[in-house]
């Protein structure tokens, strides 16, 4: 009987051995939405006095995928998208008309703020005889609301947006080109990544709102004004 104890016992051994450790199998990564078609948010019309032509602004949306091989592992391993979305308004079209005194035309544009808020863009060319002056402390906003917002404009410091801007001189034959944008919409954010930034003001319009662009002007030795009425129809 002796002979049969090793087998016995190199069986018992064999039982008790570790099993190999399994490999857990890698999340996979979330995969990367194709780009929505984009969104017409609202059209601008002049109403009074009546313009040509019209202002379009529509929401762009795209998704891009990661390149970096560490940050695609680590976002995969979270169970996190993989890709970034950027969304940005893109704005067509202008509104012009011709008056007393000149043409004007009126577009959206783009300000260099954080979040790239709209602005809008003023054209004037004097056709009159002499000089005008833009007053930009009577120029104001009036928004859906009715309420009258001062405005700033190119040139001007963040830090003096409330205060008493000089006017612009335009003389006869020449042009101005600038962009307004209300003051009460831009704060400044404390900390490493904070800076000047902007609410949204344009892109929250919807169709049926209304605002008025009160223009203050000085053309002849007189103080005179023009109000720029705007309906906002759908895109």
């Amino acid at each position: 009987m002796r002979p049969i104890v090793p087998i016995l016992i190199g069986i018992v051994l064999a039982g008790c051995a570790s099993p190999a450790p399994r490999q857990s199998a890698s999340p996979a990564p979330v995969q990367t939405p194709p780009d929505p078609a984009p969104v017409a948010l609202h059209a601008l019309e002049l109403e009074s006095p009546p313009g040509e032509g019209r202002v379009t602004l529509t929401r762009v949306v795209r998704f891009r995928s990661e390149t970096d091989p560490l940050i695609v592992r680590l976002r995969t391993q979270r169970g996190e998208p993989a890709y970034t979305r950027t969304e940005e308004h893109v704005a067509a079209g202008t509104i012009t008309l011709t008056d007393d005194l000149g043409r004007w035309a009126f577009r959206y544009t783009r300000l260099d703020l954080s979040g790239a808020p709209t602005g809008i863009n003023v054209v004037f060319l004097n056709q009159s005889p002499g000089s005008v002056h833009v007053d930009w402390n009577r120029t104001v906003f009036v928004d859906p609301t009715r309420r009258s917002r001062r405005l700033i404009h190119r040139g001007v410091k963040l830090t003096d947006r409330e205060a008493a801007t000089p006017a612009s001189v335009v003389p006869a034959g020449a042009g101005l080109d600038d962009f307004v944008f209300p003051t009460d919409a831009i704060f400044f954010v404390s900390g490493r990544y904070g800076g000047w930034s902007a609410s949204p003001v344009f892109e929250r319009l919807r169709p049926g709102d209304s605002f008025t662009l009160v223009v203050g002007l000085q053309a002849g030795g007189q103080a005179t004004e023009r109000n720029f009425r705007f309906r906002v129809v759908p895109g």
